[in-house]
């Protein structure tokens, strides 16, 4: 997962690939980045809240996901995510799919102090 800027604005993306386009199809040497977005960060208060940024997935129209491909250099940090699971949650799920498996998330803007201070 990775924090991206742009327009002084950050956004929750997650990775898919980077990488650089061949010279002969393009005269861009920068590294690219193939993300796929989440919503903008919304603060959740209240009782019971835990006064972290809730993200979700976001889709267009047609059911596919909200993506781009930015320059390397937008990607601001990684972050770290952790799923809203709920109260009807499976006890079998597998760590390196959870972010296929859930569509809400808090981000963890606590994690550390660089992660507190960017948000």
């Amino acid at each position: 997962m990775a924090i991206t800027a742009n327009y002084h604005r950050y956004r929750v993306a997650q990775v898919r690939a980077i990488f650089q386009l061949p010279p002969h199809i393009a005269h861009y040497s920068l590294p690219l980045v193939y993300v796929e977005y989440f919503t903008e960060l919304q603060r959740v208060e209240g009782q019971g809240s835990t006064w972290m940024y809730q993200v979700h997935r976001t889709k267009l129209a047609d059911g596919l996901p909200e993506a781009e491909i930015i320059p390397l250099t937008r990607v601001a940090r990684s972050c770290h995510l952790i799923p809203i699971f709920g109260d009807n949650w499976e006890y079998t799920w597998d760590p390196s799919e959870v972010l296929e498996g859930w569509k809400d998330f808090y981000l963890n803007d606590f994690f550390d102090i660089h992660a507190y201070n960017l948000l």
